[in-house]
């Protein structure tokens, strides 16, 4: 099994190579620098993004809203309004946009209502958290195991010492610790027995993200996992806390700057 496929960071949130070349030659698009294709890719992976998260992923922290009206307004990228109401609007790519970079035209239908935690659960994970994380597309996942991997969404990191594919799993606030304990081992003991996959497992390579909007229950879960022999031996499992739905920013709106 070869390895080339984990690219550098720059990389990762880059278009394919043929996209906007194809674009530019047949005139369909006005040039755009290299910032813009990769803001461009890094929407069309997610789905959705906010204006805080491509600040922070692009921009130092810096407003955006000089390159985003741009974006806007050659129509590559259009603005949401929030969903659930309270909600901070939000950016997705055109369905022409998506049509040119080889993406599913569907990525510019809104999330439905029950997927848009778990949208925001993995945008927040791969980009607001310390490390860098790309979101795993299905053909990279099968650069990487042609046999596949478990069902699931996957994230790759990579450090300069090492790297690590994630399966990202969002909860609910009012889920149960035992049950999701339950769960996690049922989801370790089947990725040790698919085909190729236990070496991951057993060196951390291969790890569980689970994602829950309450701190205090985060750590909760952390600590239950502590106490587990099977769950603190066998696999490595991270919990984060993200934010919920009504705590994400209201007074802002997307391209706006601040």
């Amino acid at each position: 099994m070869t390895h080339s496929f984990f690219f550098n960071r720059r990389q990762a949130h880059q278009s394919p190579p043929t996209c906007c070349a194809a674009a530019k030659s047949i005139g369909v698009f006005p040039e755009m620098t290299e910032l813009e294709d990769r803001i461009l890719a890094h929407i069309g992976l997610y789905q959705i993004s906010f204006a805080q998260v491509i600040e922070q992923r692009f921009f130092g922290g810096e407003p955006c809203g000089h390159v985003m009206n741009r974006l806007v307004d050659q129509r590559r990228v259009r603005i949401r309004k929030g969903l659930p109401a309270r909600t901070p609007r939000y950016y997705q790519l055109t369905r022409s946009e998506l049509k040119a970079r080889g993406l599913p035209e569907s990525r510019a239908r809104r999330p439905k209502l029950q997927a848009f935690p778990t949208a925001i659960s993995v945008l927040w994970f791969c980009n607001m958290l310390e490390a860098e994380r790309h979101l795993l597309e299905a053909r990279e996942v099968s650069r990487i195991f042609p046999s596949g991997l478990p069902n699931g969404i996957h994230c790759i990191e990579r450090s300069s010492e090492s790297h690590c594919i994630y399966r990202i799993r969002q909860v609910a606030p009012n889920t149960d610790v035992e049950q999701l304990l339950r769960k996690l081992r049922t989801r370790v003991s089947q990725a040790i027995r698919f085909p190729g996959l236990r070496p991951w497992v057993t060196t951390g390579r291969y790890a569980f993200a689970v994602m829950l909007e309450s701190s205090f229950q985060a750590q909760v879960i952390r600590d239950r996992l502590q106490a587990d022999p099977f769950l603190n031996e066998s696999a490595r499992v991270l919990v984060e806390a993200v934010p919920a739905l009504s705590s994400l920013e209201t007074n802002r709106l997307p391209g706006s700057g601040h």
